[in-house]
């Protein structure tokens, strides 16, 4: 993709100046918040990017409005290349290219995608293939991370896929009582276990994190579906939107599914339970001794 993307900078970058990605919400999501957090360090020669994910053609016919097809190209980001908004989005980008005149539909299409036989049956010209076990939601560090690339250049996709690994070795090194993901975890338990709470929500505060509660509530459904609840059935979650202090903030449920199977935990959920109650204390003793 190194590679590419420098040839993106030369011969693409000097034909089009606009980017538009036509994605499911699953490869939409991260390059989306990554480029809205990360809007200060876009190169100031980087195309105008653009991401479609909605199955409303109004919102793909709103970014289409004034492009020209000969300096527009088009990123088809899916992973199974068979999801039905990203193919409808595909479909009808290809169709306004065509109808506004525009030739070489091969060089103006770009698929980044785990299917890259289907991309190149539709009409795509190059393929950026990423493993089939890369997840959709974690997709922001594999190739579907190219617009995130040619935004804010090598040597920043380079500290931010660097930023990711750091995180990944803190995960899986560093103690327990300074590991952020394994508090983070310990907390769901003593929250949902012990206080009963149903819902989480993501406040952030910094307008370039706007879009990370899309992008993590999926995910936190997803692996929550992963396996049954006590009835048998997978849990599901969903978002609601609200209004606070001018900030649009998110409250999703954990978990929907019969109370009873909720409300006794396991005796591994008792146990983490219990060290994170253990923790907790610690910290406000040490809190406390220092004033």
């Amino acid at each position: 993709m190194r590679c590419s993307r420098l040839q993106s900078r030369s011969g693409w970058r000097s034909a089009t100046t606009t980017w538009c990605t036509s994605a499911s919400a699953a490869s939409d999501l991260g390059p989306r918040l990554a480029l809205q957090a990360l809007a200060p360090q876009v190169l100031p020669d980087a195309p105008r990017l653009h991401f479609v994910a909605n199955m409303d053609g109004h919102e793909l016919a709103a970014v289409l409005r004034g492009l020209k097809p000969e300096r527009t190209l088009f990123i088809v980001a899916s992973k199974s290349f068979g999801t039905a908004e990203t193919l409808r989005n595909a479909t009808s980008a290809r169709a306004w290219f065509e109808a506004q005149g525009g030739t070489d539909l091969a060089a103006h299409f770009v698929a980044l995608t785990a299917r890259p036989d289907a991309a190149r049956e539709f009409g795509v010209g190059r393929c950026f293939a990423f493993d089939d076990g890369v997840g959709g939601r974690t997709s922001l560090w594999s190739v579907i991370g190219l617009p995130v690339a040619v935004a804010i250049g090598r040597a920043g996709f380079e500290a931010l896929l660097a930023g990711a690994h750091a995180m990944d070795r803190h995960f899986a090194e560093a103690p327990l009582e300074a590991n952020l993901p394994v508090q983070l975890g310990l907390l769901d338990v003593w929250y949902r276990n012990f206080h009963r709470f149903g819902s989480r929500c993501v406040v952030p505060y910094h307008h370039g994190l706007r879009s990370l509660a899309f992008y993590l509530q999926p995910g936190d459904g997803e692996q929550r579906q992963a396996g049954p609840g006590g009835s048998g059935t997978a849990r599901s979650a969903y978002v609601n939107d609200h209004q606070c202090s001018g900030q649009i903030n998110y409250v999703w449920r954990l978990a929907a599914q019969p109370a009873a199977t909720v409300a006794v935990p396991t005796m591994g959920e008792w146990g983490l339970a219990l060290l994170a109650s253990l923790a907790a204390l610690a910290g406000l003793l040490q809190l406390r001794r220092r004033r």
